[in-house]
């Protein structure tokens, strides 16, 4: 399950970019003991103490003392705060270690003790990298089923944000379920029920992109542009894709507007 330096590199800015949503609202929902009941993956083939046991052996001297010595301290705690506290700084830490999954088990943790859609949108995504970082199926089953968890529990606190249910769908993506298909078909049903969504169609045109249909791409990315022409995502799509095409006045168009 190591990551290379790249992945490493992706991860710790996703968790720096998600670690300041552990100190927002504390928004609650009543449906979310409803969705937590509701949900059931039949997928998940592993449990964290396998993982951890795996994970472990891989360590350094100095990172296991740092993990076990954390875990002692969680162990006494006797607060929900104590607990989030340690929880945070543990979840952190696996993130710098390189296992976006143990550290999604532990903002999964925080998730349960909190009750935000924040709380459960930074589990999930850890999750969702943790999906990307190996090819270990028990493992990759086991975040999936995870990822998918907490992106509900999001999704029941506010139905109306897009990016949870992009998110969910992008489980299925990396990993499906029951077909190859499944998130795209997602997504798809996201864009067909959201057409003004750039969000949507610019996830579309990405995984078009990834699977070489560039033409496919340019023309989700034109539809983008039209709904919003400053879109930053948009335009540094577009000129990637016009790149791929050898159309390099297009490419250099969209690529001056991409930040």
């Amino acid at each position: 399950m190591a990551l290379n330096k790249t992945q490493f590199s992706s991860i710790v800015i996703a968790a720096l970019a998600f670690s300041i949503l552990y100190f927002g609202c504390d928004t609650k929902s009543d449906n979310l003991k409803k969705a937590n009941q509701t949900r059931s993956l039949n997928m998940e083939a592993t449990s964290i103490q396998n993982i951890l046991l795996d994970v472990k052996k891989t360590l350094t001297k100095e990172e296991k003392s740092i993990v076990e010595a954390l875990n002692v301290e969680l162990k006494k705690a006797d607060s929900d705060e104590t607990k989030v506290d340690l929880s945070k700084r543990l979840s952190r830490t696996w993130y710098e270690i390189g296992q976006p999954i143990i550290a999604g088990y532990y903002a999964e943790e925080i998730a349960k003790i909190e009750e935000t859609e924040n709380s459960w949108s930074i589990a999930g995504t850890s999750y969702l990298l943790g999906v990307k970082s190996t090819q270990e199926k028990k493992f990759r089953d086991y975040a999936t089923s995870h990822a998918i968890t907490a992106f509900e529990a999001a999704m029941s606190i506010n139905p109306e944000n897009m990016d949870h249910k992009i998110n969910k769908a992008l489980c299925f993506v990396e990993n499906p379920v029951k077909s190859p298909m499944e998130g795209i078909m997602m997504l798809r049903k996201l864009n067909e029920d959201n057409p003004k969504s750039v969000k949507v169609i610019n996830q579309l045109a990405k995984l078009a992109i990834r699977t070489n249909q560039i033409d496919r791409a340019i023309e989700r990315l034109l539809v983008a542009v039209g709904i919003d022409s400053e879109n930053n995502t948009s335009n540094c799509l577009l000129a990637q894709a016009y790149e791929a095409k050898n159309d390099a006045a297009n490419a250099q168009k969209y690529a001056a507007k991409c930040n």
